[in-house]
């Protein structure tokens, strides 16, 4: 469920969900946008006693900086790999963090704990996948009512993530 690493020598928590739940929803975007459940998030660094959550799960990106007694943590979400993230992209996100800055264009950067953080693009052959897709869904399932739309224009989300084209 999660995986605790270190790079350099910073410790990273890396989880599917949150830091409670396999499936949790409280490193998504809407609800990191909430500013009252910054006490929650700050029990979960001390308790794992990390500087930085890598997640994703949630299926759009965010990256939010949480204050803590002895600092800051951030908090990554990529959102998802194999869809597209943005509004207009056909693109999924993938997330790099590194102890020296990232040789491609990055969808989003940020510099944290002596680490750079970047949502990076992961461009795939779209006409295969809605293909396959439409193979494994009938246009009245719950599957492609969920994510036909989002697959051929993106989310209705531009995010607080600015990409870069």
């Amino acid at each position: 469920m999660h995986l605790v690493a270190e790079v350099g020598i910073v410790r990273v928590a890396i989880v599917h969900g949150d830091a409670e739940s396999l499936a949790g929803w409280s490193f998504s975007s809407e609800t990191l946008s909430q500013s009252d459940n910054d006490g929650r998030l700050k029990q979960w660094f001390d308790e794992a006693d990390v500087s930085l959550f890598a997640c994703t799960h949630t299926c759009l990106p965010v990256v939010k900086r949480v204050e803590r007694n002895d600092g800051y943590g951030v908090i990554v979400n990529n959102g998802s790999v194999g869809m597209p993230n943005l509004q207009g992209t056909r693109f999924g996100l993938v997330t790099r963090i590194a102890t020296y800055p990232a040789r491609q264009a990055s969808c989003f950067s940020t510099h944290a704990h002596g680490l750079y953080i970047d949502l990076l693009k992961v461009e795939y052959n779209q006409k295969r996948w809605l293909k396959m897709f439409q193979e494994n869904w009938s246009s009245d399932s719950p599957a492609y009512l969920s994510y036909f739309t989002r697959i051929t224009q993106g989310p209705a989300f531009s995010g607080p993530i600015f990409c870069k084209k």
